[in-house]
């Protein structure tokens, strides 16, 4: 498992429980690309408009942290300064890129942002930064052949 999440970070795939769940929406998470508003009614369908006409809260993003000794495993908070912008959903050492990532949901003001932000782990703050393209096969072309 842990071998399973390494990858996944790397490639910046989140997973059921952790980032995706049904408190998030699809827009909160990245997926709704997969929702096919204009196919017709379907349960939730008023509820999806909605969200997207309001924009999400948060977003789905994935996290470099500079973290030699413990890697982010889940809720930590995460900074800009003295203002908590977000939370860890899960993290691990990625171990083809050699760096520790996190996935977490930050408010979507900074998502764009790349000024520094921390992430307390263990009690320390530690330094992160948000990667806009997952570190490892960042185009995807390995995944197509």
């Amino acid at each position: 498992m842990r071998a399973q999440d390494s990858l996944r970070l790397e490639k910046g795939y989140g997973v059921w429980s952790l980032e995706f769940s049904t408190s998030c929406t699809p827009a909160m998470a990245g997926l709704e690309r997969f929702v096919a508003a204009d196919k017709g009614d379907f349960i939730g369908r008023n509820a999806f408009l909605a969200a997207q006409e309001a924009g999400p809260p948060q977003q789905l993003v994935l996290l470099q942290l500079e973290s030699p000794e413990a890697d982010a495993t889940g809720y930590e908070p995460i900074h800009h300064g003295d203002q908590r912008v977000g939370y860890v959903t899960s993290g691990a050492y990625g171990h083809h890129v050699r760096q520790s990532l996190a996935l977490a949901y930050v408010d979507t003001g900074w998502c764009a942002t790349t000024e520094p932000l921390s992430v307390t782990i263990l009690g320390k703050p530690r330094a992160a930064r948000i990667l806009h393209a997952p570190p490892y096969d960042p185009a995807g072309s390995k995944l197509r052949g």
